[in-house]
């Protein structure tokens, strides 16, 4: 389940926006007045989850008139994944593991100055989550796509998350120790 997802410079959405999708296991709702956005999430998650085209991606216009390297759009999705659903794949858990165990405890004074107005909303967000889904039950992973020039292949991104030392010490653990190779 999508439970959230992160948007920069992506349609109308300029700069970086957190947009809760869902609070509880019954439902999800996008409620406002035309224009402000409904459309455009929904498109956002469509080109993640069906890999449509980010080379056709409408970059919001005022990032596009500053330029595409100095704000590159991304989408990053929070997913909320049972546990039980991945049980069969031993590195793949391990991974989502290690993501998503210091997901669920970051706080926002973890993250910048400037991504903190975001991670505040974030964890408000998050906070709400936890009354109904237990970290021992759930993976909680963002896990997106940016695009960092015109002309770049998309690559993965976590978005204010990637500025969290622990997930990169984290996963580094993880990466086996490279055995030396000896050449004569």
């Amino acid at each position: 389940m999508i439970v959230g997802v992160i948007l920069r410079n992506f349609k109308n959405f300029r700069n970086q926006h957190y947009i809760p999708l869902t609070v509880n296991a019954r439902s999800s709702w996008l409620i406002g007045e035309n224009g402000v956005g409904k459309s455009s999430i929904l498109q956002a998650l469509d080109t993640i989850l069906n890999k449509n085209d980010f080379n056709k991606l409408d970059i919001n216009n005022d990032a596009r008139s500053q330029g595409l390297l100095t704000r590159e759009p991304f989408i990053v999705p929070i997913f909320l994944i049972r546990k039980e659903k991945i049980r069969s794949n031993a590195s793949i858990y391990k991974t989502l593991e290690v993501i998503s165990d210091i997901t669920w405890q970051i706080e926002s004074e973890d993250f910048n100055l400037l991504q903190r107005t975001l991670a505040e909303k974030f964890v408000a967000h998050r906070t709400l989550l936890e009354e109904k889904y237990s970290s021992s039950e759930y993976f909680l992973i963002p896990i997106g796509s940016v695009k960092k020039g015109a002309n770049d292949t998309p690559t993965p991104t976590m978005s204010i998350f990637e500025s969290i030392e622990d997930y990169h010490v984290e996963l580094e653990s993880l990466i086996p120790e490279s055995t030396s190779v000896t050449s004569n």
